[in-house]
């Protein structure tokens, strides 16, 4: 890297890059704009800006955008640009699903007689197909609200059933993708918003659109063969802002010149469709209700809608203690936004489960997250809120280890490392795994439990940061002299604030105890090299207490 600095040996070279991130996050695609500066600066030359594809946002649609700018401009650098044949091939073989939309070229009709009249619909099936994953169905087994009765938030812990699926075992830290479906609510607004017939609303149909090529009508892939309802119910998303360019296509369906006018500004300036998101947090449902002369067909909105996207949650639970289940801990949300009451959609689907209920799912394994594979290696385990989710497979996991070990707990201990768990929450109604916690460490199973409480009555204001401060000298000793490993699970502010903490421990201890100056933020960057420093951080949640597991990864 350092010769690469000094010459220019990519000259020559032309490039395009698309960052993919997530907006929720600081330094939003900051990776791909560090390579595009690395590649400017040692000699390559960029063939097509880069663009920022964003999770929150239409990032398909600006792939889409940024893959015809690169293969226009491909073409042309290439003096490929006369060749029409090479360039239609070139467009079709990256654009396969191009799925731009035009009147024409989609349509809706029924799907075939045997599915409509008895088969039913296969949710995971159906899942699988439009996610491109292997969707798994579970039932659910059991669900507690964590939440001391008085307070005024709701925390569940939700036990799935895998039936002993070979495809969901897991290991502790691992995470759960589960596939919600939205308010039955909403459904019905928008269906009443497409037609008054409800009978509609219960047959199959299958969307279909015209090969430009063949000019053949072919099924689109991203829906699967099912109702009306279940299209709006399981796989569309309807709960976000609609896209600029979502907007624009909405703008030909708008009856009058001043709804046109309006949804012409916000489809093309990003200024005023940012203002008005911000304001209002309006959802398809809101935004068809500001412009009621828009009669928007029902093929528009298969075709167009962002698919619903599957919610990751850390699972809280061992596989090894609790066979065949899959725990999770979900915070539902409720928050305002746009002057009114809005809800989380996965956390508040699974709130209105009942037992035996299916749940559609996969396994996303976070290597970077497992334990130790020394077992007498000590570990601090750093969440507040549901970040304490991962950390209860933790300790269940040991649980489930020590109680299949000598019946000595003396003998036992000395097999395994010192555990630390720093919790923070808002007040002691809020502490939702106390009771087991106490009973853990009791047993020996947990070294030791710190809890901040940031709004107690009667008590300062305490964050996990503080805690790990006051106990500096006991965090040090960890992670200096016994090599401990630390996991921090959380949102991105609270995993900033405590990584610059740990940062002024290690700085400060090296001071006090060897009269070193070391920087702390290199220290933890080997450390995080080394595998001893372990982040499941996720974004900031613009609408609610910060929590990854309330909703999403």
């Amino acid at each position: 890297m350092s010769t690469m600095k000094t010459s220019t040996p990519l000259k020559g070279l032309q490039f395009s890059i698309m960052g993919l991130g997530s907006t929720a996050y600081p330094h939003f695609c900051g990776f791909a704009h560090s390579i595009k500066t690395l590649m400017a600066t040692n000699g390559a030359t960029e063939l097509c800006p880069l663009a920022e594809g964003d999770e929150l946002s239409g990032e398909e649609e600006t792939f889409k955008a940024w893959t015809q700018g690169v293969i226009q401009a491909s073409c042309k650098e290439f003096c490929i640009a006369d060749n029409n044949k090479m360039k239609e091939k070139l467009q079709a073989s990256l654009l396969e699903d191009n799925t731009e939309w035009d009147v024409d070229r989609f349509r809706v009709v029924a799907a075939p007689w045997a599915f409509s009249k008895g088969q039913g619909h296969d949710a995971c099936k159906g899942l699988s197909m439009a996610h491109k994953r292997n969707v798994l169905p579970c039932k659910l087994k059991m669900k507690k609200n964590l939440q001391a009765p008085y307070s005024d938030r709701k925390t569940i812990l939700v036990s799935l059933d895998t039936g002993g699926t070979k495809d969901l075992l897991y290991l502790p830290g691992d995470h759960v993708a589960i596939f919600p479906c939205n308010n039955p609510k909403l459904v019905s607004e928008i269906l009443q918003l497409q037609t008054d017939n409800t009978d509609t609303w219960r047959q199959s149909i299958r969307v279909q659109f015209k090969d430009a090529s063949t000019k053949e009508w072919k099924p689109l892939k991203r829906l699967p063969d099912c109702t009306l309802y279940e299209a709006f119910h399981r796989y569309l998303d309807i709960s976000t802002t609609p896209s600029q360019k979502l907007l624009k296509h909405l703008t030909a369906f708008a009856g009058d010149a001043h709804a046109k006018n309006q949804l012409h500004a916000l489809a093309n300036k990003k200024e005023a469709y940012n203002k008005w998101k911000a304001t209002l947090n309006p959802n398809l449902i809101d935004t068809l209700k500001l412009f009621p002369s828009v009669k928007v067909p029902a093929s528009l909105l298969l075709s167009q809608l962002p698919l619903l996207k599957h919610r990751y949650y850390s699972i809280s639970s061992s596989p090894e203690l609790l066979a065949n289940k899959i725990h999770i801990t979900v915070a539902v949300l409720e928050y305002v936004a746009g002057g009114r009451k809005q809800f989380g959609v996965c956390s508040n689907w699974l709130n209105n489960l009942t037992f035996g209920d299916v749940i559609p799912c996969f396994i996303q394994p976070a290597p970077a997250f497992h334990m130790p594979v020394k077992k007498t290696t000590p570990i601090i385990m750093i969440g507040p809120g549901t970040g304490i989710a991962p950390f209860r497979s933790f300790w269940q996991q040991r649980q489930y280890e020590m109680s299949r070990q000598l019946s000595d707990n003396k003998k036992v201990n000395r097999l395994y490392g010192e555990a630390y768990v720093y919790f923070g929450c808002r007040t002691s109604l809020d502490n939702i795994y106390c009771l087991e916690t106490k009973e853990v460490e009791k047993k020996g199973i947990l070294t030791r439990v710190y809890t901040a409480f940031s709004r107690e009555d009667n008590h300062a204001k305490m964050y996990v940061q503080s805690l790990l401060l006051k106990n500096e000298k006991e965090v040090f000793d960890l992670i200096e002299n016994k090599e401990a490993q630390v996991y921090v699970c959380g949102n991105v502010e609270m995993a900033e604030d405590v990584q610059k903490v740990l940062e002024n421990i290690i700085a400060s201890g090296h001071r006090k105890n060897a009269n070193l100056e070391t920087s702390g933020k290199s220290f933890m960057r080997k450390l995080e090299e080394e595998g001893r420093y372990h982040k499941d951080i996720f974004g900031i949640n613009l609408h609610s207490p910060k929590n990854r597991n309330s909703e999403h990864k």
